[in-house]
């Protein structure tokens, strides 16, 4: 791996929704979490994820390591749409979860289907 020796460093901020003016330049937000992670290569070899919880609704920052080995482009299946019972004439957001080989948990942006 080339984290050994590496520093990682995350500097974010979630600031509010700019509706009229320069959205570089945000208005103040005193609840804008903000968020300075700063570790080495070698503590993240070691825990494989380093998260930081923010205030707000189930907010978090995480850094994880992910695999060297080679993975999967494609993946196939079907899915019933019948047995969704979803409504006719709508448009339906449909994610699709999957476990990964340590178990964690992997899911695709959403993909909108009308029926």
């Amino acid at each position: 791996s080339q984290l050994a020796g590496a520093t990682l460093q995350v500097h974010s901020r979630i600031d509010n929704y700019i509706k009229v003016g320069d959205p570089s330049e945000p208005q103040p937000y005193v609840h804008a979490p903000t968020v300075l992670m700063e570790l080495s290569g070698d503590e993240l070899l070691v825990q494989s994820q380093v998260s930081e919880e923010l205030p707000g609704a189930e907010l978090k920052v995480s850094l994880e390591r992910t695999t060297a080995a080679p993975l999967p482009r494609e993946l196939q299946g079907q899915i019933e749409l019948a047995r969704l019972n979803l409504e006719q004439g709508r448009e339906h957001p449909l994610f699709i979860c999957a476990r990964q080989r340590d178990q964690s948990r992997v899911w695709t942006s959403a993909l909108f289907l009308t029926l």
